[in-house]
């Protein structure tokens, strides 16, 4: 949490010394705009404003108004904390993995979909869907779980934290909602539970 909350941090410049960056580093940095890392750093780089781990590829934060770098170099993505401003994000055909952190907070982001061509996850109505399990990774506002059979159940935190998110129907062919997976929708006001539902685990709707 080095700059937890800077909200007058704009551009920042990383050196090659560095070889750590704790969680939460830039949560709160609502007008970071332009983040770069030096060439030589071993261990990071900057792609289009946005912060890579070298080693596993993956997305560490994003800056305002940016997107995901759709080059081949973010193979993954962790607990992003960024992209304020950025209403739409797209996950590139490149990613493999998407943490369940990873866009909460980002409470600017109107459309969230996955790129043609991706291997291991696809997209519906704003939601990120691990196609082979077809477990619901994450969602943001207006989010529409298809009603299709592609989804079965819904990922702890999946919707965590989504202060927008109104109504949701969750389709029958769920049976599986997982910890927190509402919790902390403070403007949530209905929903509709499906016919096949067999477990809803703990603090699902809490706060």
């Amino acid at each position: 949490t080095a700059f937890n909350d800077a909200v007058g941090l704009e551009r920042i410049s990383l050196p090659a010394s560095l070889k750590e960056i704790g969680w939460w580093c830039f949560n709160g940095c609502y007008n970071l705009k332009e983040l770069t890392v030096a060439a030589s750093n071993p261990y990071f780089c900057s792609v289009d404003n946005c912060l890579i781990d070298r080693d596993d590829q993956s997305l560490l934060f994003g800056c305002k108004g940016q997107n995901i770098p759709s080059d081949g170099s973010v193979k993954e993505i962790r607990c992003v904390y960024g992209f304020y401003g950025t209403e739409e994000i797209i996950i590139p055909k490149s990613v493999i993995f998407v943490d369940k952190y990873a866009f909460r907070n980002c409470i600017d982001i109107k459309k969230l979909y996955v790129e043609n061509g991706n291997a291991r996850y696809h997209s519906f109505g704003n939601c990120i869907i691990e196609t082979e399990t077809k477990v619901l990774i994450t969602g943001i506002v207006d989010a529409a779980i298809p009603d299709d059979g592609s989804v079965t159940s819904i990922a702890p935190m999946a919707f965590y934290s989504c202060p927008g998110l109104q109504e949701i129907t969750i389709p029958d062919a769920v049976t599986y909602i997982g910890v927190a997976a509402f919790a902390d929708c403070s403007s949530l006001k209905k929903v509709k539970l499906p016919n096949g539902l067999k477990m809803i685990a703990e603090e699902t709707f809490s706060k």
